[in-house]
């Protein structure tokens, strides 16, 4: 049985979000996440005062890393639910 929320299917409306290169500056504290009993995991991550949401794609025997863009944290937790709820990818 898992704890944490799955992601919901992508729904007809989705839109699609621009993923990025992760950036490596400083501390990162991770606010929310994905079960990762599937093949794509997220994190819901804040740093220096941004929120930002990093994905995790199963690649073979390690896994390829991507951020969103940075933005206000109140933002980043609007996205975070429309990821979860399907609106967003």
């Amino acid at each position: 049985m898992c704890l944490s929320p799955h992601v919901a299917p992508p729904r007809p409306s989705c839109a699609f979000l621009e993923w990025r290169a992760p950036r490596r500056d400083g501390r990162q504290r991770v606010v929310g996440w994905t079960c990762d009993c599937r093949p794509i995991v997220y994190e819901l991550r804040e740093a220096a005062g941004q929120g930002f949401i990093r994905r995790y794609v199963q690649a073979g025997t390690g896994w390829q890393v991507s951020d969103t863009f940075r933005m206000r944290p109140s933002e980043a937790h609007k996205l975070w639910q429309a990821l979860l709820s399907g609106l967003a990818r």
